[in-house]
């Protein structure tokens, strides 16, 4: 008996564990009765990293050799990482002399990484409570193990902890002990290795929660296929409603996905209701969430996992709402949020004998994809949205920020992230809770499972599309719809609010109202990636959007207006060269087609010149062309210039041609002949310019950049800088820029969709005009026509309204502010004219009182033959 216990003793003292070095496990017996400095000894043995080098993560948050391995609750298996430099590694190469340093390559670990690599490199790391970035030194040292998680990021970071409190400071500080030459090398070597353990190692530990959620999700599609489940779904689908209704569409969709875009639609606005908080069970008032509670038996039978309870606003009582998780129970309460309508709906598109798999979104959303057999591909349906075939929507217009999408059936489980998203390689650098490569590997191990029991006429129909489906993703090239680009609808505003899914800001809507009051013109986008010319109808402060998309129109890049009103449109697409042509600007019909592929090489930028002739930018040969607008003629090309170098935006004042110079970070300024005048902005933190514009009543440049993510302003006298004229607010790669004369400025920000505006007065941003996918051009076709081309000379027309004179205060504030004349009359022969000038050598009028005189004069042109009509002049 004695001897037997002696046994248990000694085997309970004894605990394997797992050692990872270098992507290598080590299986190691740690002796629990035995010190930290035994245990590094044995791995030293089997690593060669002698123990004075060794830092072992994973057993205890901070392991000192006086720790006691009994306490620290090792557990059988238990994998931990050991990181520091084999004794090898500095005799590597016989040519390599010890470094005279104090610290060897292994020093990182035990002291702050920016004593020894001043700059960013990657390397294991922590966060802090106050979200700083620090070294693995700092993490274990400086600071207590609860108050820092371990970092994912695989990014280069430098160390951050100096600057709160950091043991090492004075050494970061002091500089003296920076590697060099081989030894930096090794250093930054073994740092990127060990940081790859890291992450791998963190990430291997959520692979049994994912499996997990993937496997109950796959499990719950097979309830779809039980036959009275099935049976029960086909009972309140109204089947023959929905055949008719597909009969009569005027623009049905091909084969029976018009049957799906019905069932979609019945199901959203007819069948299931949307609830935030169900109504009292007692008044049927109001009520509001008060916790949760577990479900009752009956509950339980319909895979209710939780009951929210409500409380009444009125009389107090409570009410249970269980988030039934079972369809058939679905269809009889016919309410929930997204889990119970993209559940229900699956179901109603498989009793139809639709093929349907359940998308589901790790940041907290889940939808249906159908399969179409007439387009042979997967078709998101979001039956909370009554969204079809839009898949690049909660990215594009909630804003979500994905990280994984996993599509399950009864037959398979694919990872369709890929088809959500524009921006794989952000949503690459959040994909922290598995290593990708166990994530496939896994994935195709349960879809292998489920394909052993299918026929093998089915098997080589699924693999066929699977092939086809990964194809599709891996390309990833759509682009953003503009169905696409609208925020949620579904839930109340105050949920989707703390949800961030709203899309546009709508606390910016009154302030963007009285910006479009101001505005009263139209104003055309091109839609770079939209394939379209959008029109927006300004009048009256209400905008109305019209699409024009004439015939070989190609991911416009550039508009402009001709002198007979005409719209001019250059474009290019893949490896096409581009093209120029020319549409009317009402029915966006097209007239001519002014160049194609031949002299052009990717335009990206349009200017018309006093004389009529047509400007183009060439960015894939640095070059600016000339054409006649109106035979298409090439009337030749500008001079090369090493300073011109990816000229992308361009316009027009007095005569001189203004380029932004994209690779050469500058604005230059030509001649109409091309003879280069000079540098008109540059520097000020100016970061690739693609788009210029002039305000239409100062002499001011507007430049906007699309790597600084900001539109600048610079003296057009003399080039001095003035200031930001916008920047921050979510503008991301400004791609164009129109100002208006009543002082807004609306910016294209091609990274994130949007028409924003901005107040040149106030310098406030306004709000969203309007979500375009990726708005390449901007312009105000009234005040284009308007602005001054003609060289220094006789007074221009900088101004004039298309409108009857409703607007007389902005007029008169446009006068007031740069010393120009209203023109109350259009100025032809018969005309009475009547002019208000703003003199600079006497005090100016404010803007009520020019306001009050031009009203008058309006008022009174009727008996004067006086044309309802407003200009605003100046003399040069």
């Amino acid at each position: 008996m004695l001897i037997m216990a002696a046994c248990c003793s000694s085997a309970m003292s004894t605990v394997p564990i797992v050692v990872v070095y270098n992507n290598e496990n080590y299986s190691v017996d740690l002796d629990l009765d035995e010190s930290v400095e035994v245990l590094k000894f044995q791995l030293y043995s089997l690593t060669n990293v002698p123990p004075e080098r060794q830092r072992i993560i994973g057993l205890a948050p901070v392991l000192k050799d006086s720790t006691d391995l009994r306490s620290i609750g090792v557990k059988a298996g238990q994998r931990v990482i050991l990181m520091g430099a084999p004794e090898v590694a500095a005799e590597a190469s016989s040519s390599f002399q010890a470094p005279l340093f104090q610290e060897d390559v292994s020093a990182w670990q035990s002291a702050c990484s920016a004593i020894f690599i001043s700059e960013p490199v990657a390397q294991p790391s922590f966060t802090t409570s106050s979200n700083k970035n620090v070294c693995f030194a700092c993490g274990t040292t400086c600071h207590l193990p609860n108050s820092v998680r371990p970092r994912l990021s695989t990014e280069p970071m430098r160390c951050q902890c100096s600057q709160d409190m950091c043991l090492f400071e004075a050494r970061v500080h002091s500089a003296r002990e920076q590697a060099q030459g081989q030894l930096r090398d090794l250093m930054v070597a073994e740092m990127a290795r060990a940081q790859q353990q890291q992450v791998y190692q963190m990430k291997m530990g959520g692979t049994q929660k994912m499996a997990a959620r993937i496997k109950s999700n796959m499990n719950h599609m097979m309830i779809y296929e039980q036959p009275e489940v099935r049976q029960k779904a086909l009972s309140v689908i109204p089947v023959a409603l929905l055949e008719e209704r597909c009969r009569i569409d005027v623009n049905p969709l091909p084969g029976r996905d018009e049957l799906l875009k019905q069932l979609l639609y019945w199901f959203k606005h007819e069948f299931f209701t949307w609830c935030n908080s169900p109504p009292c069970r007692v008044c049927n008032g109001s009520t509001q969430a008060m916790g949760g509670t577990q479900p009752t038996v009956e509950e339980q039978r319909w895979m209710a996992g939780i009951v929210e309870v409500h409380k009444c606003n009125q009389c107090a009582a409570l009410t249970r709402f269980p988030r039934y998780n079972h369809p058939a129970k679905l269809l009889e309460t016919r309410t929930g949020r997204c889990g119970e309508w993209a559940n229900c709906f699956t179901l109603c598109c498989r009793a139809l004998d639709f093929e349907a798999r359940s998308a589901h979104d790790w940041t907290d959303h889940v939808w249906t994809e159908v399969y179409s057999e007439t387009q042979q591909r997967w078709l998101h349906c979001d039956s909370c949205e009554n969204a079809m075939d839009k898949p690049l929507l909660y990215e594009a217009g909630w804003g979500k920020k994905l990280t994984y999408v996993v599509a399950t059936s009864k037959d398979e489980c694919v990872d369709v992230t890929r088809r959500y998203t524009q921006k794989w390689r952000e949503v690459a650098e959040r994909r922290n809770e598995c290593p990708e490569e166990w994530l496939d590997q896994f994935l195709n191990e349960i879809s292998q499972q489920r394909l052993r029991s299918l026929p093998e006429s089915r098997v080589a129909e699924l693999r066929r599309r699977r092939e086809k489906e990964h194809v599709e993703l891996e390309a990833n090239v759509r682009s953003v719809s503009v169905g696409e680009l609208q925020g949620r609808i579904s839930g109340s505003v105050k949920w989707r609010q703390a949800r961030h899914e709203l899309g546009v800001d709508e606390a910016r809507i009154t302030a963007l109202k009285t910006v479009l009051q101001k505005i009263n013109e139209t104003v055309i986008v091109a839609s770079g990636s939209g394939d379209c010319l959008l029109k927006y109808d300004m009048a009256q402060g209400n905008w109305e959007r019209s699409e024009m998309r004439p015939d070989s129109l190609m991911a416009p890049t550039a508009v402009t207006i001709s002198s007979n009103g005409d719209l001019i449109v250059a474009g290019w697409k893949d490896q096409e060269l581009g093209q120029v042509i020319r549409i009317n600007a009402d029915s966006g019909s097209l007239i001519s087609v002014i160049a194609k592929g031949g002299e052009l090489n990717k335009p990206q930028g349009l200017a018309i010149g006093s004389d009529g002739v047509l400007f183009v930018s060439n960015s894939g040969d640095d070059r600016i062309l000339r054409f006649n607008p109106e035979s298409g003629e090439f009337l030749g090309a500008f001079p090369r210039s090493d300073q011109l170098k990816s000229p992308h935006g361009m316009c027009f004042d007095k005569g001189v041609l203004y380029v932004c110079s994209k690779d050469t970070n500058k604005v230059l300024k030509f001649n109409t002949s091309g003879e280069l005048l000079g540098v008109a902005a540059v520097g000020a933190g100016m970061g690739e310019p693609t788009c210029v514009c002039i305000h239409p009543l100062r002499q001011q440049l507007f430049v906007g950049n699309s790597r600084t993510h900001n539109v600048l302003s610079f003296n057009l006298i003399d080039g001095s800088f003035i200031g930001v004229a916008a920047s921050g607010w979510g503008l991301r790669e400004p791609s164009s820029i129109a100002i208006h004369p009543s002082g807004s400025m609306l910016v294209g920000s091609a990274a994130t969709n949007q028409i924003m505006v901005f107040d040149l007065e106030s310098a406030h941003y306004s709000g969203v005009l309007a979500v375009v996918p990726r708005p390449s051009a901007i312009l105000f076709p009234a005040v284009e026509r308007s602005l001054e081309r003609k060289p220094n000379g006789s007074p221009s027309v900088v101004f004039e309204s298309n409108r009857d004179a409703s607007d007389p205060a902005t007029m008169a504030l446009i006068a007031q502010r740069t010393f120009a004349q209203v023109v109350v009359g259009c100025g032809e022969e018969g005309c009475t004219t009547v002019h208000c000038k703003s003199n600079p050598n006497s005090p100016a009028l404010d803007s009520v009182q020019s306001a009050s005189l031009i009203m008058q004069l309006v008022s009174s042109g009727s008996d004067r033959h006086l044309c309802p009509k407003l200009r605003v002049t100046k003399s040069n």
